[in-house]
């Protein structure tokens, strides 16, 4: 068990800065007017960011960055001093990643792959430190299913076949210009 619990002490700043270098990439690409994500799914969920893509990566990058350079530095230090930083920031990114997830999945009804890949990179850094013994990242975890549920129960669903029109008197005006 202790071999478990090193191997994942040192892969956790490796996954933190692969997701780093994934979303500091994607930035670079969205100045330059491209994507790194080639699904139609990409482009509905920028056109929901309402500051665009750029005020949504922003964070992204904050996030990887800080639970890379900390858990190097615990790495390093040989230390548990930022483990508490640590599980924080993780728990938080996990669960805003169920409204990420939650809105896509049932307002969007479609998905946006990088979106996906951040919250895979994000869910295999939390499986890291649950193997590293900080159990508290199941609360992460717990949150993440707690709002992806209200969204599933919360938002109307969408009925493009909706009886509304068949049922209304609609009226047109128009003008021969």
């Amino acid at each position: 068990m202790q071999k478990v619990r090193t191997t994942a002490k040192r892969l956790f700043p490796i996954v933190s800065f692969t997701g780093l270098a994934i979303v500091i990439i994607e930035l670079f690409m969205q100045l330059f007017g491209t994507s790194v994500c080639p699904t139609e799914g990409c482009r509905v969920v920028a056109q929901h960011a309402r500051y665009g893509d750029i005020a949504m990566l922003i964070p992204g990058i904050m996030v990887f960055a800080a639970l890379a350079l900390l858990s190097g530095f615990n790495l390093v230090l040989r230390e548990k001093r930022l483990d508490w930083f640590i599980n924080i920031i993780l728990t938080a990114a996990i669960a805003a990643e169920g409204f990420l997830v939650g809105y896509q999945a049932f307002r969007l009804h479609t998905s946006c792959t990088f979106c996906l890949t951040v919250f895979a990179i994000f869910v295999l850094l939390g499986i890291l430190r649950i193997l590293e013994g900080h159990k508290e990242v199941v609360s992460g975890f717990a949150i993440f299913i707690v709002i992806l549920g209200l969204f599933s129960l919360v938002l109307p669903a969408v009925n493009n076949n909706c009886d509304c029109i068949k049922n209304s008197r609609l009226t047109l005006f128009y003008n021969d210009d």
